[in-house]
């Protein structure tokens, strides 16, 4: 049975009707595909945007802990500077103290010399005394001497016993002297010593803060580093999701236009279609 002109056109509308229908679900799908694309696009900016404010401050934060910690290996170099000029100067108090004390040694030596004759002397002395005997033998011999030669021996004995009575007194004085500069020399080498192990613990003190401070630094500066070379990398993700995102922007903007021509070529749109 041959198909009557009813049944074609009939046939032919529902072809139409069909291609209409999967034009107008592509020409829906299309512009729904890509604004959800560019919506994902847009998330994806705001999440790198929100990354990069996060990491400026951290970046910045660094920089002022990094600042903070420079300032402080300053304030450690001008102490260990201070401790410096304080060893120098305790140096040369050291060696002021060693000429000092070979002068006192050389003072003590020459008072070890009088102490040895003023021993002497008294060794003589109390040998002549020896000599002389007994008290009674004195009596003796000042009876049998004349008046004058009595007073004369008299006055020489009490010349000796005076100068001897002064070079024992000398000698008690430079007895006590001498001790009192040896005394002198033993107090001022042990604050020496200690001065000099007290600023020695200073200094390895500073110097192992500094060592610390600058493994802080080193820490913050690598730290730094690499924040800014992530920092640079989310710069560049963003340009280049805000170019996809404008792109997608331009590309959502221009609606497809359904293909017509079957429709046409059967006759049942108006040629020319307007607007097409």
């Amino acid at each position: 049975m041959r198909p009557t002109r009813a049944s074609i056109l009939a046939r032919a509308l529902a072809l139409t009707a069909l291609v209409l229908l999967r034009t107008t679900w592509g020409a829906e799908a299309g512009p729904s595909k890509v604004e959800d694309r560019r919506d994902q696009e847009q998330a994806r900016l705001e999440k790198v945007r929100s990354e990069i404010v996060d990491l400026r401050e951290r970046v910045s934060r660094i920089e002022a802990r990094a600042g903070s910690v420079l300032d402080a290996i300053e304030e450690l170099d001008l102490r260990v500077a201070l401790l410096g000029r304080e060893s120098d100067a305790l140096r040369r108090e050291a060696q002021d103290a060693v000429i000092r004390e070979t002068a006192a040694r050389e003072e003590a030596a020459r008072l070890e010399q009088r102490i040895l004759s003023s021993e002497r002397e008294l060794q003589d002395f109390l040998r002549e005394v020896y000599k002389v005997g007994p008290t009674r033998y004195l009596r003796v011999v000042a009876a049998s001497c004349s008046p004058a030669q009595f007073a004369a021996g008299q006055r020489a004995s009490e010349a000796l016993g005076l100068g001897e009575a002064n070079r024992i007194d000398a000698y008690r004085a430079d007895r006590d002297r001498l001790d009192g500069i040896l005394g002198d020399l033993v107090r001022q080498r042990e604050d020496i010593r200690r001065l000099d192990g007290e600023l020695k613990l200073k200094d390895q003190e500073l110097r192992d803060s500094r060592r610390r401070k600058e493994a802080v630094l080193s820490g913050l500066r690598h730290q730094q580093a690499s924040q800014k070379r992530t920092l640079f990398d989310l710069v560049d993700q963003e340009r280049q999701i805000e170019d996809l995102v404008g792109r997608l922007a331009r590309e959502g903007s221009i609606e497809p236009v359904p293909s017509l021509g079957f429709a046409r070529s059967r006759g049942i749109l108006s040629w020319p279609a307007r607007g097409r």
